[in-house]
């Protein structure tokens, strides 16, 4: 029997750090992963009297909604994220989903007296949603993720996405000014000053939330296992 050899991953940093480590270039294959369906897609951006509906219904005030969604635990970067948000305007709410804070954020609020936060804890997919849809803008401020498909879900849901040059989605989906931003790990400033470049600048924003949606339509569960079925009909 032929002996078949062929290495699958996600991204190109990973296709390129392969190579050097001696793997042929045509033993690589790089696929599209995700947790989303084509179901879970926006057909189209909702009209701002929907999303205000979305957001009374869950007492959302603010007039700029940036969403987190992850665990409290240092790999996820929620400190630098409060700390980037302690510079922003009145007008913008900080919604975390997903876990319980520990005291180690707990304390960033209280000592740099940051208003508007809301730590919403876990919810379920289908709950989660209505927070996506009722945000302007994600946030994934990791300091590393070998994927993160939260990100996924963010773009699925129209959203511009900032994160960070160590995550793995971010490098292959975001496009600076496209679709959201990348930046350094850890540059606070930066951070507050994408969040706001996007949210005070409608145009930019709209264009980002069509972008968002265009770029997952090619990473979805469908195509990650049409890819997949494709890929191995050819080289077993």
């Amino acid at each position: 029997l032929r002996k078949l050899v062929a290495y699958f991953t996600t991204t190109t940093e990973n296709v390129t750090v392969m190579n050097q480590l001696g793997v042929k270039k045509d033993k690589i294959y790089k696929y599209p992963f995700s947790s989303i369906l084509n179901r879970d897609i926006k057909d189209g951006l909702l009209k701002k009297e929907n999303v205000n509906t979305i957001r009374q219904s869950l007492e959302i005030t603010e007039k700029n909604v940036i969403l987190a969604v992850g665990q409290f635990i240092d790999r996820k970067g929620f400190d630098v994220l409060l700390k980037a948000f302690s510079k922003m305007p009145d007008d913008c709410g900080l919604y975390f989903v997903g876990g319980k804070p520990t005291q180690q954020y707990l304390d960033i609020v209280e000592h740099e007296h940051i208003k508007n936060v809301h730590f919403i804890g876990f919810m379920e997919k289908e709950e989660l949603k209505l927070y996506y849809a009722a945000a302007d803008i994600f946030v994934h401020p990791t300091r590393e993720d070998i994927w993160g498909l939260v990100v996924n879900e963010a773009l699925a849901a129209g959203l511009p996405v900032i994160t960070t040059n160590r995550c793995g989605a971010g490098l292959e989906l975001i496009k600076n000014n496209e679709n959201g931003f990348l930046v350094d790990v850890e540059d606070i400033d930066k951070l507050c000053e994408k969040m706001q470049t996007i949210l005070y600048d409608k145009e930019l924003k709209q264009k980002m939330k069509k972008n968002a949606v265009e770029v997952i339509k090619n990473y979805t569960i469908e195509e990650m296992a049409l890819w997949h079925f494709k890929q191995l009909s050819k080289i077993s």
